[in-house]
């Protein structure tokens, strides 16, 4: 009997270590992505949110660095979150990668020429994405870090299993 109580004690600690294991293993591949954040009294400020949570707060009124403010012409993200004029297009240019093939989960990303700030962008996949955001001067992802005068537009592909192949293209402009 003492035997048996032993070994369900030992057998316990052993599943929990697993399952700490597992669960952390489990939150280190959840990327996070910075995202300016509508407070209560009407200003935003910078957080930094799971990947799977940017879709509900882009959808409540936060926006992405680099984004247009919602409900505020001619305002953008900077990015810290501060409030700043849009620039002004007198003329654009789409830049495209080549095709680059993802690992599962992995990020890519395509730069502006020098000089240039970022619109927009977007990409065409063989498969499903789970972030497509621009990237500014200064922001953080897990493949890169843009430089202070950097823009340009960065994709993850999805964590599910398969990698993709992916071109990404990003809108520039004159600042």
């Amino acid at each position: 009997m003492k035997k048996m109580s032993v070994w369900i004690s030992v057998s316990t600690a052993v599943l929990l270590v697993l399952g700490m294991l597992v669960s952390g293993i489990a939150v280190a591949q959840v990327a996070k992505v910075n995202v300016c954040h509508r407070t209560g009294n009407g200003t935003y400020r910078l957080i930094s949110v799971s990947e799977r949570a940017v879709p509900a707060h882009l959808a409540h009124g936060d926006g992405l660095p680099g984004d247009p403010v919602p409900g505020m012409e001619g305002k953008i993200f900077g990015p810290d979150c501060r409030l700043e004029n849009a620039p002004q297009v007198s003329s654009y240019e789409v830049v495209t990668s080549p095709a680059m093939a993802f690992g599962d989960g992995g990020f890519g990303g395509w730069s502006c020429p020098a000089g240039k700030v970022v619109l927009g962008g977007g990409f065409e996949a063989t498969g499903p994405v789970a972030v497509s955001a621009p990237g500014t001067p200064g922001s953080v992802w897990p493949h890169y870090t843009f430089g202070p005068e950097e823009y340009g537009w960065v994709v993850r592909d999805n964590p599910d299993g398969s990698g993709n192949t992916i071109t990404i293209y990003a809108i520039c402009a004159n600042p």
